[in-house]
């Protein structure tokens, strides 16, 4: 199975993790997008051979997402801000960053909530122009697993935003963390290029078909078709 994501760090109740021993029990090749995930699986099901793989947006280079995407109708430089929670408190610091870095606000918006901030919002986008406004953005500001994954793809300096606290059992942080120390972000950060990071995701990248493949191609795994044409992301997108 290629990149499934359990999104949480704790083991489930017991009568899910038979059901999930049972159902990968017939599987040669099992990945998932987090460390965290490998770990909960490695426990449920006793196996030592669980890879970690790209989600896969990542699996396909910016050129084939910018091809799909629709320019940004802006002039002035913005910092985006897309939240799948409500983080009326992080506005502090969007308002820091954008003064600080002489941006326009804009907001993708999720919540009910964020239809009635006061910045410029963003209401109806289509998947195309979501992508456009996060490829033209020179900040982005999210909670997103997506967001994120196109920001690097796209090479936008973003800010992440947890959506849960780390001490909720149901906390999905864990996706975007293991993502990012997947790529090396956070030392690439401290050293001020998108080098390192590049250089990490086409290794992970090269990893990552190299798995798809082995899906492909053992009729015992589940096949997985990327499509960048036709699996585009949801406006509102995790």
């Amino acid at each position: 199975a290629y990149a499934p994501s359990l999104g949480v760090q704790r083991l489930p109740p017991a009568h899910k993790r038979a059901a999930i021993r049972r159902a990968l029990a017939g599987f040669r090749w099992v990945s998932v997008r987090e460390e965290s995930g490998r770990q909960v699986l490695r426990r449920i099901t006793r196996r030592e051979d669980i890879a970690v793989v790209l989600d896969p947006v990542c699996l396909l280079p910016a050129e084939h997402w910018l091809r799909i995407a629709s320019p940004a109708p802006r002039q002035r430089p913005y910092v985006l801000c897309y939240f799948l929670g409500n983080h009326a408190g992080c506005y502090r610091t969007v308002e820091f960053i954008a003064e600080s870095m002489q941006l326009d606000i804009l907001v993708a918006p999720v919540t009910r909530e964020s239809y009635r901030l006061p910045y410029t919002v963003l209401g109806g986008l289509t998947p195309q122009e979501w992508l456009g406004y996060i490829a033209g953005a020179r900040y982005v500001i999210t909670d997103s697993f997506h967001c994120i994954a196109f920001s690097v793809l796209f090479q936008r300096d973003f800010l992440f935003v947890r959506r849960d606290g780390d001490a909720d059992p149901k906390s999905r942080n864990s996706r975007i963390m293991d993502f990012l120390h997947l790529l090396g972000a956070q030392q690439a950060a401290r050293k001020g290029g998108w080098a390192a990071i590049t250089a990490n995701l086409e290794k992970q990248r090269k990893e990552g078909h190299h798995g798809h493949n082995q899906c492909r191609n053992d009729g015992k795994c589940i096949k997985v078709k990327i499509d960048a044409e036709r699996r585009l992301p949801a406006t509102h997108c995790d």
